[in-house]
């Protein structure tokens, strides 16, 4: 009985196995397209594509991609740190990003009052994983403000429609 109860199962594993590694054979195309058919060129002759940009010059610190990392990353606190779990005021915050030569977001520095409470640790989080192209020199400070004084659209309709439904 115990063989029975061993043998079944290690069937199955090998079934599966077996089945599970098949496959059918794929047929050769009876013709390959060999775009040098013919020709007395070798790939080295053939014609480059220069239509491609030349590579950023990394010299020094490319500023719009910074500016734009900076940017989504101001959008992105706006959006996720106005949350009630994160207590702290809810005006604009003041942040300084220091962009270190290898592009990653070295340093937050966040201004009183938000330095140092819920919502102001949760701005910092937001812009420690901004990165931008790799620069040679120092490093790179830009400053932003997260505004949480204004509101989407959205919000602002239904904070109007809650609005009404008590006035009724």
């Amino acid at each position: 009985m115990r063989s029975a109860n061993f043998v079944i199962p290690v069937a199955a594993l090998i079934l599966t196995t077996v089945v599970g590694c098949w496959s059918p054979s794929v047929p050769k195309p009876k013709t390959e397209d060999d775009p040098l058919a013919g020709t007395e060129a070798t790939p080295d002759q053939l014609p480059v594509d220069d239509t491609a940009p030349p590579p950023k010059d990394q010299s020094k610190p490319d500023m719009d991609a910074i500016n734009t990392a900076a940017d989504r990353f101001t959008k992105e606190a706006e959006k996720n740190c106005d949350n009630k779990q994160y207590a702290g005021p809810r005006d604009t915050a003041t942040v300084e990003i220091v962009f270190k030569p290898s592009g990653h977001a070295e340093e937050i520095k966040l201004q009183p009052p938000h330095a140092g409470t819920p919502i102001g640790e949760c701005i910092i989080q937001m812009y420690k994983s901004a990165i931008v192209p790799p620069f040679k020199g120092e490093a790179v400070t830009v400053e932003r403000t997260v505004d949480f004084t204004k509101k989407p659209a959205a919000a602002d309709k239904k904070d109007e429609k809650k609005a009404d439904e008590k006035k009724k």
